[in-house]
Order: C-alpha cells, then structure tokens, then sequence
C-alpha cells in the first residue's frame, strides 16, 4: 500500500509535529512559525495548521506533482483549515487528502488552479474548462508539495538567500523530494511541475535543456529518479511570469514531445 510506504517519511512527521504542536500549545506554535517568518522575511499566518501538501497521494492512481512555493490564505474561504475544526492529526490528514473535493463542495474558484488546469489539462489531453471538472480531476490526479508550509497572503523570495535562509530552504526541498521518492517506489508518478525561481537557486544542476516559453520565462526539462520534470523559473501565474493560458498549453505540449523522445 502507498501509506504504510510513505507514511514514516519525514515530511509527513514533520506535518503531523506541527499540526499537534498547534493543537497542544498554540503560542509555542506562533513562536515558530514567527521565527521562520523574521528567518525568511516574511509574514506567515501563526494560527492556522501548516499545509506540507495537498492531494491524496495514497488512493492507487498514477499522479502529477507541482513543488509549489508555500499556501495561500484567504480568511473566508479557507475557513475550514481552522484548527478548531480537527479533533486529530487523522481528521486534518483526511482534510488534506480530500482537498479538492472540499473546494469543489465550496464553489470555490481560486486563479492558481485555474492556470494550472491549462497546463494539466494539456499534458493530459483534456479540455478543464469548468470548476467541478477542474476539481475532479485535480482530486484525481494532483498532489502539490508547498517548500514552506505555512500560509501567507503573498510571499517573494529574497534575491540572495543567507546561510540559515538556504539551510532551512534545503532541509524543506530534501523531505519533499525524499517523499516525492517514497511514492513514485509504491506508484511510478506520470509528471513533476517545479514552480518558481527558488528551485533554479537550491538546484542549480537541474538547469538544462532550457526552452524559452515567452521573453519572460524559460522552462527546464529534466528527469529526476526518473520523473518527468519540467521547471519553470518563475512562479506562475505570477505578473512578473506574463504567461498565457495558450503558452501554459504549448509548454504542455513540449513537455510531452520531450516525454515521447525519451521513450
């Protein structure tokens, strides 16, 4: 079974300690994730359980992965990840698992997913045009793995990391890639999305075979143990990336060439 084969992992220990930590005393909680907001520059929400990934990784299907950069929060429609609201490490875990199939019961429509549906609809080929079918899929298919797990309503990477900055950084990419390894044991995963300049800065030897999407962006393509990966070097669906939906399905599109070459 893929749980009992990743479920000593580190990150998911990791997730399951911060989750108790809030739990149990809140205000040892806040002091870390404050701490990690003063180590990174930023102002993550002290209150809120952490979310090391959404998607369920361990239903038996085949699945893409997006490294995302850490969650997004919104008050209102994020009302559900309140702490108060789990009794248990097991309740919050099935939270995640079942992410998706909680926004679709909400109606939710979130922009990130929106631009990502482009991109998985065409490694895919199939057309994600309307919310219910954007979250059935992406229940069905997607797991994201956030690099910091802590929610903020925006966040932007210094230019230049600083020693403990990298550190903490590394440590955070090394538990989710050994995940990412655990799973792809039990099921071979069909694709993997790096999303964003950091993961250029902590592995600069995935930097090959670039392809220019547009002036602004250039995609990676690479195997790692395997996978399929392809790396964008900014965040999308960032202003600064200026990426379409029609370039974010010819990036799909050359995913896929590269994928058949390899075969």
């Amino acid at each position: 079974m893929i749980e009992s084969g990743v479920g000593n992992s580190a990150m998911l220990s990791q997730a399951r300690a911060d989750f108790e930590l809030l739990k149990s005393n809140p205000i040892e909680y806040k002091t870390k994730v404050n701490r990690i907001s003063d180590l990174l520059n930023a102002k993550f929400v002290d209150d809120y359980p952490p979310a090391y990934f959404v998607g369920d990784y361990a239903d038996g299907r085949c699945k893409d992965v997006v490294f995302g950069l850490n969650p997004g929060f919104n008050a209102k429609r994020d009302r559900q990840q309140r702490i108060e609201n789990f009794e248990s490490w097991e309740d919050y875990l099935k939270f995640l698992k079942g992410f998706f199939d909680t926004f679709k019961k909400e109606t939710a429509t979130v922009p990130f997913y929106r631009y990502l549906s482009k991109l998985f609809g065409g490694i895919s080929h199939v057309e994600l045009n309307e919310w219910p079918r954007r979250w059935n899929f992406f229940q069905a298919n997607l797991v994201t793995l956030n690099l910091i797990p802590y929610h903020s309503k925006g966040y932007k990477f210094p230019s230049r990391l600083g020693d403990e900055q990298r550190k903490y950084l590394n440590d955070r990419l090394k538990s989710n890639l050994d995940f990412l390894k655990r799973v792809n044991r039990v099921k071979k995963l069909r694709s993997v999305v790096f999303n964003g300049k950091i993961y250029c800065i902590l592995r600069d030897e995935w930097l090959e075979n670039r392809r220019p999407l547009n002036k602004r962006l250039n995609m990676y393509l690479f195997e790692y143990g395997g996978i399929p990966c392809i790396l964008f070097d900014k965040f999308i669906p960032s202003p600064a990336a200026g990426v379409s939906y029609e370039e974010l399905q010819d990036a799909a599109s050359k995913f896929n060439d590269w994928i058949s070459s390899r075969e």
